[in-house]
Order: C-alpha cells, then structure tokens, then sequence
C-alpha cells in the first residue's frame, strides 16, 4: 500500500540511486600487478640484506655470545677496536689486498679488452673461455689454485723451473701470501670486467677516432686523449666493485690459507668470522662488520668525488 505521501502527488517517488562503485582503470591493474610481481624481490631484500644489516649494527651495541640475551654495552665494542692490534693488522692487510688487486685487475682486464675490441679469427670463442673462471665457483676455484700452488707438484714448476726458481712457497711465506691471492683474484674476475671494458669501448663513437686519424694521430694519442677520457665512467665503476668485492672476499682466503701463514693474509672477513663463531664474540664482530660497511660507503663516495671531475 503505497504511503499517504505517494498518493498525494499520484505518483510513486522514484528511490535514490544507487552509489557508483570506482571502476579499477587498465593502468590502475597494470600498476597492481608491477607491484604484485615484484613483493618477491622486495621480501628477499629486506629479509636478507636490509634486515641482517639493520641487526648486525644493533648488535654491534651488545655483548653476545650466540646464546641468551645480549648486553647492551654502548660503544664499548668499538672503542676496543683502536686498542685491538690484531684489528690494525687486518686492517692493513685488506688494504693491501684490496688495492693491489683492484688496479691490478682494472689494468688486466682494460689491456684484454682492447684486445678483444678489434676483429680477429675466433675472437668469440676466446672471449667466451676468458669467461669461464668468472662463473666458476670460488670454493672450485680455491681448491684447484691451491693445487697450482702446491710447492712439490703445483703447475706453476712449468713457468717457474725453467727461469731458475724452484720449490717457491707461495701460500706458506708471509711475503707471498697475499701476491699468490691477488693473482688468483685477477684470474677469476678479469672476464668479467673484461665485458665491462667491452661495452664501454664499443660506446664510444667511431668519429672520434677517425677525426684524430685526420688530424695525424697515432694509437697511443687517441688512446691518451679519446679511449681513456670517455671511458673514465667505466673505470670508476669498474674500481667500485673490485674494491667493494675485495674488501668481501672470504672464500678462497679461508680454504687456501684460513688467514696465515702468521696472519700474512688474516683480512677483516676472517678476523670478523674469527670472533663471532671461534671466539663467540658476536657483539664484536658485528662492530668489525658495521665499521667495514661504512669504510666502503666511504670509500665509495670518495672514489665517485675524486672522479666526477674528470666524467
């Protein structure tokens, strides 16, 4: 029975219109699933870099010794560091390390890129088996260089016996432990550094190079004056990962020489994993790693500060 309000005006009032729901547009769904996709990626760079990183300075407050509660200790654990001399030792000793093989890796691996960036007969393939250490696994690689440099059978007796040197120690001397590293370091990552070198070479633009032979020059003046100023970006990026890489190295340093002989090559990996699951120093070790992070965060911006002039 209609109301007497309705039957008033002899009609039936019409009832208000339902409320429009908000249509979700294309690029609204294309959005969602870019987000959709990428939560994987997200969740593993926060569980397992963000996270860790984030505890491990937390840490660096404490005293722990992997079980029971840590002890909040202040900034206790980093003022022993400048009285420890085994820290100034590793210390030193990932310097050395890190700078000899990062100018010496950058040099090699520039050299063999020029090499590679002319034709000639079975260039890829020879690129492709420079290639090959770079994605061998570092624990293979260790075991078979220490092999190599086995002082009774190692491979290296076919160069060395015939220049006159014989039964060289490479691992077991102080003075040769961390050249034999540097070595082994320029031979597994050179081909890939070699591929950086590679596009930066082929970015640059042939003009260049034939208006220097115009103008009379010879290779060493476009490499002087073209090569290396262009590929300057390349370079810096190039010197950024060999020293961030070698300042992380732990592999091959423990399986070959476990930090010795005489703590010749005992860097700040070692001298980290020494206290934390050797000496259950936790707390310690983790300010030995948060003092590493912001070393390379610094020497990265340095690296980049220094070079922006010349890019």
């Amino acid at each position: 029975m209609l109301s007497p309000k309705l039957m008033v005006r002899g009609s039936v009032e019409p009832s208000p219109p339902a409320s429009r729901q908000p249509r979700i547009t294309y690029f609204r769904r294309l959005g969602l699933t870019g987000v959709f996709f990428i939560l994987p990626a997200v969740a593993h760079l926060t569980f397992f870099a963000i996270y860790p990183v984030l505890r491990s300075i937390y840490l660096s407050f404490h005293s722990w010794g992997l079980a029971g509660t840590p002890q909040f200790v202040g900034l206790a654990n980093y003022f022993q560091l400048f009285r420890d001399p085994n820290f100034g030792h590793s210390v030193a000793v990932t310097l050395l390390y890190s700078l000899g093989l990062s100018i010496s890796l950058s040099v090699v691996s520039l050299f063999v890129a020029l090499l590679f960036d002319r034709h000639f007969p079975l260039r890829d393939f020879f690129r492709a088996v420079y290639f090959i250490p770079v994605v061998v696994p570092w624990v293979v690689s260790a075991i078979v260089w220490n092999l190599i440099y086995n002082p009774s059978y190692g491979l290296y007796h076919v160069i060395t016996d015939p220049l006159g040197f014989r039964q060289i120690l490479w691992i077991q001397n102080t003075r040769l432990v961390l050249v034999a590293l540097i070595i082994m370091g320029i031979w597994k990552g050179f081909g890939y550094y070699m591929v950086i070198y590679l596009a930066g070479l082929q970015g640059i633009s042939a003009e260049y190079y034939e208006a220097a032979h115009v103008d009379g020059a010879n290779r060493l003046d476009t490499f002087r004056h073209i090569t290396l100023p262009l590929l300057r970006p390349t370079m810096l990026l190039v010197m950024i990962s060999t020293m961030v890489d070698s300042f992380q190295v732990f592999t091959p340093v423990w399986i070959m020489t476990q930090g010795g002989p005489a703590a010749a090559s005992r860097m700040l990996t070692i001298y980290t994993y020494e206290n934390a699951f050797v000496f259950l120093k936790m707390g310690y070790a983790t300010a030995i790693a948060t003092l590493m992070l912001v070393t390379l965060v610094f020497v990265t911006r340095l690296q980049i500060r220094l070079w922006r002039p010349l890019t």
